[in-house]
């Protein structure tokens, strides 16, 4: 009589949850749409794989190369990265979920036992014996549940602004400003006349560059129109002048002041990315608490650079 049973629909139905799960939290902490359905599909995808066990010749399944086209078939249809940079990277996220998983089933097992769990092969298959390894499992996707539903927080207030701050260099009429900006890739504004995308800045940026009375008026908590106006009458920042309309929790019909510029500069990595067709909107209050960064960039200024 064996001294181990294996139950076929156990090790089924536990693959495809660690497989949702392990997708769910990479779609979390990279920013990609949770679409429930799309990671349904994609776990059941990878669970099926382990069938291929009692599949007769079916072993060269189980090489390496096998086993990357598994995992970017479940990264492509969970997540649907949209280009290969994104692709890269959660195809890298989800291979570092699972190693890390494995290893904190491995750990909180010898935590719970004292001891290391014993090893025995199962039909090709290493399976960890011990006696609280269920407990284990339990308490590990425990941590991953909680990884993902505050961990992907944390990431985008935390570590996402130290990856993704880079500095501009804003232009107008041969003068120019160095600031830092934050990729915001929930920036939607563009410029209804050109349709070209808007770097948000705060006002107190542009002061040493706007004529000062445009700048005093930009820098008032409320803008008075009127006192705009007369400080662009007779100047050749009047033609530069854009009129940008938002939306935003708690002001559902916004106007944003903003003005073409020369051209921005955009150090990303060892690129100094030059983009003409934009627009800089100027906020009248601060962006971030901490002043780390003062200027938020529209997605598509680095377009073909994003991951």
């Amino acid at each position: 009589m064996p001294d181990h049973v294996i139950y076929l629909d156990q090790i089924i139905l536990g693959n495809w949850l660690v497989n949702y799960l392990l997708l769910w939290v990479v779609a979390r902490l990279t920013g990609a749409p949770v679409r429930h359905l799309r990671l349904v599909a994609a776990a059941a995808l990878g669970a099926a794989y382990l069938l291929v066990m009692w599949w007769p010749g079916g072993g060269y399944l189980f090489s390496l190369p096998a086993k990357l086209v598994l995992s970017s078939l479940m990264v492509w249809v969970g997540l649907a990265p949209g280009n290969f940079r994104r692709f890269a990277l959660q195809l890298m996220g989800l291979y570092l979920a699972a190693f890390g998983l494995g290893g904190l089933i491995l750990g909180l097992e010898f935590l719970l036992d004292g001891q290391a769990p014993p090893v025995r092969a199962a039909g090709g298959v290493a399976v960890f014996a011990g006696r609280s390894f269920w407990p284990a499992v339990i308490l590990a996707l425990a941590i991953l549940l909680v990884l993902g539903r505050w961990g992907g927080a944390y990431w985008w207030r935390r570590l996402y602004p130290l990856l993704f701050q880079v500095p501009l260099i804003l232009r107008f009429f041969g003068r120019e400003v160095r600031v830092e900006a934050l990729l915001d890739t929930g920036n939607q504004l563009t410029d209804p006349l050109g349709n070209y995308p808007v770097i948000v800045v705060e006002s107190g940026v542009l002061t040493g560059v706007l004529p000062p009375a445009v700048a005093q008026a930009l820098a008032r908590e409320e803008l008075v129109p009127a006192e705009l106006l007369r400080g662009l009458a007779g100047t050749a920042w009047a033609s530069r002048l854009r009129v940008i309309p938002y939306s935003s929790l708690g002001c559902r019909h916004g106007l944003l002041i903003g003005f073409r510029p020369d051209e921005v500069v955009v150090f990303w990595g060892a690129r100094a990315l030059r983009v003409k067709e934009v627009v800089v909107g100027v906020y009248q209050r601060a962006l971030s608490p901490g002043e780390g960064y003062r200027a938020l960039i529209h997605p598509r200024v680095l377009e073909g650079s994003l991951v």
